[in-house]
C-alpha cells in the first residue's frame, strides 16, 4: 500500500495482516485509489510508485513492513491455504482439520504442491528485494501503524483458523526442513526483537 501524503509504502507481506492494513488505509484515506494493495515486493513496489508518482518519488520512498515469528507464520500460512481446503487421496476424500494428520499436510504442501511455487510459503525476507536502508521494519502492527500517525484501536482481520499448533510443527518429520527453510526470517525477526 502507498500513502501518497507520506511517501511511504507498506509492504503487505503474505499472513503478515494485508487484510488488516488495507482496512486501515480505506479508513484514513476514504476517497484515495490505491496503487498497490496486495501482494507486491519491494521492488515492485518501487516500480509502481515511480509510474503513479515520479521516479524522484520511488527514489526518496520509505517502505514500512511487519516480521512476523516465522513458525508462527508458517502455521497461519498453512491453516489459511487448507481450510475448508478437500484433499483426495487414493479414493478417500479427508477435511482438514478432522481426520488429516499434520505431516500428511505437509507432504501436500511441499511434494504435491512446492511451496516454491504457493506465495504464502515464500520466506518473507524474499518480499524486501531493495536496498534495505529505506526499509523500516516492525514486529508489532501497533508500531508500524503509530509510526503512520493511525492511533485508532487496531481490529484485526482475515486470521486463520488454527487446525495445527507450534507443538505440531516441532513433533513433525518436516521440522528442520522448515527451520532451514526460514532460517534467515528467524534471524531477521530475533534481530528486531533483540537489537
Amino acid at each position: 500500500m502507498y500513502l501518497p501524503d507520506k511517501n511511504t509504502a507498506i509492504l503487505t507481506i503474505p499472513k503478515n495482516g494485508t487484510h488488516t492494513f488495507v482496512n486501515i488505509f480505506h479508513k484514513m484515506y476514504p476517497n484515495t485509489h490505491q496503487v498497490c494493495e496486495y501482494h507486491d515486493r519491494a521492488s515492485r513496489v518501487l516500480q509502481i510508485v515511480s509510474k503513479h508518482f515520479g521516479k524522484d518519488a520511488a527514489k526518496e520512498c520509505k517502505i514500512l513492513a511487519i516480521i512476523r515469528e516465522p513458525k508462527g507464520r508458517f502455521l497461519s500460512a498453512l491453516n489459511y491455504r487448507w481450510e475448508e481446503v478437500l484433499i483426495k487421496e487414493i479414493e478417500t476424500i479427508k477435511r482438514v482439520g478432522e481426520d488429516v494428520t499434520f505431516d500428511e499436510l505437509i507432504d501436500f504442501s511441499f511434494v504435491n504442491w512446492p511451496c516454491n511455487e504457493d506465495f504464502m510459503f515464500n520466506p518473507q525476507v524474499s518480499w524486501l528485494d531493495c536496498n534495505l536502508d529505506r526499509i523500516k521494519l516492525f514486529t508489532k502492527y501497533e508500531e508500524l501503524l503509530s509510526h503512520i500517525g493511525y492511533t485508532d484501536k487496531v481490529i484485526k482481520y482475515n486470521e486463520s483458523k488454527k487446525y495445527f499448533t507450534i507443538k505440531d510443527l516441532e513433533k513433525s518429520k518436516y521440522y528442520d526442513i522448515i527451520c532451514e527453510r526460514y532460517c534467515a526470517d528467524n534471524l531477521l525477526y530475533n534481530n528486531l526483537r533483540n537489537p
